[in-house]
């Protein structure tokens, strides 16, 4: 089962700076499972400072690293949490039953849109300072 996990503005941009507490949450929530990213959030965010405790995945076609798994599709993935970016969490969305979103209450202007939510209903919401943590469950 796959799991979309990602933080966004409340405009659903998704180029922000992560709030420290939804960090430590998502750390907590991914230790020990399968995590994949797409090749270039893996090459921009992730190839210096890999996720701690989990065994990571990159989604990609063409590109090997060492030390890290890469599937090719969405159905070689063996299940856990997606991270990003933007088009490894679309290609995803058919296969997730469940998304975790971080909301933050800041307005942003420009940036990269995460993909649409209308397949998606808000199950539960919790707030915290400064940002929103939503579960959304596949309709």
């Amino acid at each position: 089962m796959n799991t979309i996990l990602n933080y966004v503005s409340k405009d659903l941009i998704m180029d922000i700076p992560m709030q420290q507490e939804f960090a430590e949450m998502a750390v907590a929530l991914i230790s020990g499972e399968n995590v994949i990213v797409g090749r270039k959030t893996f090459e921009q965010d992730m190839q210096e400072v890999p996720v701690p405790n989990a065994k990571q995945f990159i989604l990609s076609r063409s590109h090997k690293f060492k030390g890290v798994k890469s599937v090719d599709s969405p159905e070689k993935f063996p299940g856990g949490y997606v991270l990003g970016g933007r088009s490894t969490i679309a290609s995803f969305m058919p296969y997730a039953k469940f998304m975790i979103l971080g909301v933050d209450n800041k307005e942003m202007t420009y940036g990269t849109m995460f993909p649409s939510l209308s397949d998606w209903y808000l199950a539960e919401m919790s707030e915290y300072e400064g940002f929103d943590f939503n579960l959304y469950i596949k309709k």
